[in-house]
């Protein structure tokens, strides 16, 4: 009965993180810039300002400010910046498998720039699925396989990243500890995907928009995390990430751009 208790609840926190996550994809979307990982038990709650790079032609850089979670319990569940994951198995020591939920970043409207006028709005969305993650002292890998939770895209990724995680004191400051996460790793992206963030159908197609029906694009990415931890409760975090866009994202007639830069800065308060 204890076990069915705890099930039952922790089922409901999953949910609850699921629809919350969901709810910020239809305001806002974000991309792995926002996956911050304290590496620390309990909660800790922040604000963070992010500003994404758009792809698109004239559309400015999308920046605000955003909530911040760092959210851990004993049945597995977390949430990392904006991400939910769930702790499914554990087959050895160096492996664990996770089902994870993230907002998705690509969405337009006619009031994001003049590119877009005629042309049907394009949605964000919620992407889910399973993260696979091999660990070893110095390094580490991270699969991650996606696909649209809310029919918009009706799309799939696939993200495999190499990472390792530095910590330590500050030289000046011995009583500042510090983390530090660079990254890199390409991501793989469905014709589906690409075609409804990126492509132009029949029906819309005219002289200003021509009719562009990508496939599937490859895309490469390297990026930074760190945080300080200013006492006992506060830590102040930052990311990078700059990503390369593949040749069927570049070749959009929408896009005018072929890489950006992502940044965010936030501050977190740790409940103990």
């Amino acid at each position: 009965m204890k076990y069915k208790t705890r099930f039952h609840r922790s089922r409901g926190i999953c949910l609850f993180l699921l629809i919350f996550c969901t709810s910020l994809s239809s305001a806002w979307a974000s991309p792995p810039v926002t996956n911050l990982n304290l590496n620390e038990p309990g909660w800790s709650l922040g604000l963070g300002f992010v500003s994404l790079a758009m792809p698109y032609k004239g559309a400015p850089r999308w920046s605000r400010f955003i909530p911040l979670f760092n959210v851990s319990t004993r049945d597995g569940f977390y949430l990392h910046g904006l991400t939910i994951g769930w702790h499914l198995w554990h087959p050895a020591r160096d492996w664990t498998v996770d089902l994870v939920a993230e907002p998705e970043m690509m969405h337009y409207d006619g009031y994001m720039s003049p590119t877009f006028y005629g042309l049907s709005p394009r949605l964000a969305s919620a992407m889910g699925g399973v993260d696979l993650v091999y660990r070893q002292p110095g390094f580490g890998v991270r699969t991650t396989a996606l696909t649209d939770l809310l029919g918009r895209n009706q799309g799939q990724k696939v993200r495999a990243t190499l990472f390792t995680r530095l910590t330590g004191d500050l030289p000046i400051l011995p009583a500042i500890r510090f983390f530090v996460v660079p990254k890199a790793g390409i991501e793989w992206e469905s014709g589906n995907l690409i075609n409804y963030y990126f492509g132009i159908p029949q029906g819309e197609a005219n002289a200003r928009h021509p009719y562009y029906a990508p496939g599937s694009a490859l895309n490469e990415l390297i990026g930074v995390d760190g945080g300080l931890e200013l006492g006992s409760h506060f830590t102040l975090v930052g990311a990078l990430e700059y990503e390369w866009y593949g040749a069927a994202i570049r070749q959009s007639p929408l896009v005018g751009q072929t890489s950006g830069l992502s940044e965010l800065i936030g501050l977190y308060f740790r409940f103990r």
